[in-house]
């Protein structure tokens, strides 16, 4: 947590050389509005940017395989966001309440949609799931407000409690075959749902 809290701060820039940044690093460094980070970057430590409320844009090296918990919590004016593709890993809760997200890519490497990965990025509209999906976990989307559509991944077997709760804006899910469990309120409050696809076996 070398610099949280650092409220004056506008600009940063790692130095070559870095290949993590760790736990709450910039935590709360509401001025920051530039981010420039090293290629040589691998990963970004839990609640690394947590609460950078100023930052509208990051461009994620393309070394970067692991994103911490909570990584971008609460950035709340995060429109735009390019995922690296040799992505494997996004912890709990790491754009969670990322207010002005709109839209965003998962890179094929990831597997799994952790526990409120996006919940409560209340402008986002879509998220495009990898191939290789298995498992979308607890309140993954709750409260993404203006999330319309959720297709997800043959490849998944598990839909998480409460995933998709309160997307209020979602007309159409489509839950593949290979899922064997949905568990509880996973799509609870999606008041504007007009078309479920289930499968046979689902438990």
């Amino acid at each position: 947590n070398a610099f949280n809290g650092k409220s004056a701060m506008t600009r940063v820039e790692i130095p070559s050389g870095v290949t993590m940044i760790g736990y709450q690093a910039f935590r709360g460094c509401t001025s920051l509005t530039e981010l420039q980070l090293p290629a040589g970057l691998t990963a970004l430590g839990g609640s690394a940017f947590r609460g950078c409320t100023s930052l509208t844009a990051i461009e994620l090296p393309q070394g970067l395989t692991a994103l911490g918990d909570y990584t971008f919590l609460y950035c709340t004016a995060l429109v735009d966001v390019q995922l690296p593709e040799g992505l494997v890993s996004m912890g709990a809760g790491a754009f969670k309440e990322c207010y002005s997200l709109e839209e965003l890519e998962i890179p094929a490497g990831v597997t799994t949609i952790a526990a409120e990965t996006f919940r409560s990025s209340q402008s986002l509209t879509r998220v495009a799931l990898p191939a290789g999906l298995t498992a979308i976990g607890d309140d993954a989307f709750n409260d993404c407000y203006a999330l319309t559509e959720a297709v997800i991944p043959s490849g998944v077997t598990e839909i998480g409690a409460r995933a998709f709760r309160y997307c209020q804006s979602l007309t159409r899910a489509v839950i593949p075959a290979g899922v064997t469990t949905l568990a509880d309120s996973a799509f609870s409050n999606c008041v504007s749902l007009a078309s479920v696809e289930l499968p046979e076996g689902l438990t």
